[in-house]
């Protein structure tokens, strides 16, 4: 009876200690170059002292300050000229939560607007004979 309770006691361990995933996100979803990206983090558990967002593009790593409000660690960062961004949410100097933010693409004229304009001048060309 004692080795079960001791078993039983073991097999709990891993999902006492297993940390909750905080619940990340931010504002806009797909933000252009300039933009302010505000960062929301939520179920940090244990609640950390200091909470930081790093960010980074294929070429360098830049950091900034996390507040606490109303349950929230709040962040913001402006979107360099990348395609995306590497977020790490770092609390208490460990890396807690990794993700990418994608920006917003421009969609510019591909084939479709080509063969558009080549249809219509075919067309034209077409009825003048």
């Amino acid at each position: 009876m004692k080795w079960i309770a001791i078993l039983a006691v073991l097999l709990l361990i891993p999902s006492i200690i297993a940390a909750v995933e905080p619940n990340v996100s931010w504002q806009p979803e797909h933000p252009e170059k300039g933009k302010t990206v505000t960062v929301y983090v939520k179920d940090i558990q244990p609640m950390p002292e200091n909470v930081k967002l790093e960010y980074c593009t294929s070429t360098s790593c830049h950091y900034a300050d996390m507040h606490y409000e109303n349950g929230t660690w709040i962040g913001n960062f402006t979107m360099p000229a990348a395609s995306s961004v590497n977020l790490t949410i770092i609390a208490d100097g460990n890396d807690i939560w990794h993700g990418d933010i994608n920006a917003k693409t421009s969609k510019t004229p591909g084939f479709e607007f080509i063969i558009a304009i080549s249809s219509i001048f075919f067309i034209l060309w077409r009825k003048k004979k």
